[in-house]
């Protein structure tokens, strides 16, 4: 006998995560503003979580590709702390590019899908389940 631990996750209205980041390049004026967020706050195993990336180029570099990385952070607290990470999903992107020096309001939204069978080879991953098991996912987010 299993005994497995189901948590389900209601719907709130909350903002949606978001991050930016603004580089400065040495020996060359201008910045490079890249912003991504994702479209809502929760997603279920298996669901594709829509990346929206908007750049501003005020810069005089060009941005030939975009890399989308989704990464797993597992906290752990035992005698010590310790922050592990694993990539579980990445892709490079080239539509859309090159985004010009002086190009603003560049805005994508790419698709990922970070599922256990394409990371069974991988280690410190965190999981809900032991991974002889065939119906374990990558560990849910805890609120």
């Amino acid at each position: 006998m299993a005994i497995r631990k189901l948590t389900y996750a209601p719907e709130e209205s909350v903002p949606q995560p978001s991050a930016e980041i603004v580089k400065d390049f040495i020996m060359s004026p201008g910045t490079l503003r890249l912003e991504a967020s994702l479209d809502k706050e929760k997603y279920y195993h298996g669901e594709y979580l829509a990346v929206n990336v908007l750049v501003d180029n005020n810069s005089n570099k060009t941005v030939k590709k975009v890399k989308v990385s989704v990464i797993q952070v597992a906290d752990i607290m035992l005698f010590s702390r310790a922050v592990y990470k694993c990539t579980v999903d990445e892709a490079e992107f080239e539509e859309g590019c090159p985004i010009l020096p002086s190009q603003t309001g560049w805005c994508k939204v790419y698709h990922m899908c970070p599922l256990l069978s394409n990371n069974r080879e991988k280690r410190g991953l965190a999981l809900d389940g032991k991974l002889k098991n065939e119906d374990t996912n990558l560990a849910s987010s805890t609120m």
